[in-house]
């Protein structure tokens, strides 16, 4: 898991700067894309796993500064995120800036108990290690 987190880390950090100021949510593997008896519109499109989609909502809201606590952060400039790639189905690297730090997470999916779970951080600590898998407030 340890080979798999830092091969995945080292992805996301040599597409920072290529990735630009937008948040995106991009697919790791394109090649998996929606069937076209999935929906018209999505077809042929990478898929975004709908298991994803409450991390991503509840990552996508700028957060207070002690969000994340990182050497070098400013107080008083929120979080927001900036990357958000999907790697699979139970795998993202979330990317988070405040202004001019960078801090990278990388969230497993636990089956078993429903929530995401923090296994990597790297350029700052996150405050919240673990979310839930449903639509609600982080533990």
């Amino acid at each position: 898991m340890n080979h798999l987190a830092l091969g995945i880390f080292t992805f996301v950090l040599s597409n920072l700067l290529a990735w630009g100021q937008e948040i995106t949510a991009k697919v790791f593997n394109p090649t998996d894309v929606y069937p076209a008896t999935y929906s018209p519109e999505l077809a042929g499109k990478p898929v975004i796993y709908d298991s994803m989609k409450p991390l991503i909502q509840k990552l996508q809201d700028p957060k207070d500064s002690d969000f994340i606590s990182a050497a070098g952060a400013v107080p008083n400039l929120k979080w927001r995120l900036q990357h958000f790639t999907i790697i699979s189905e139970d795998v993202a690297a979330v990317n988070f800036t405040e202004g001019h730090v960078d801090t990278i997470g990388i969230f497993v999916r636990n089956r078993a108990k429903k929530q995401w779970e923090l296994t990597t951080e790297v350029g700052g600590r996150f405050k919240t290690q673990v979310y839930t898998d449903e639509p609600t407030d982080p533990k």
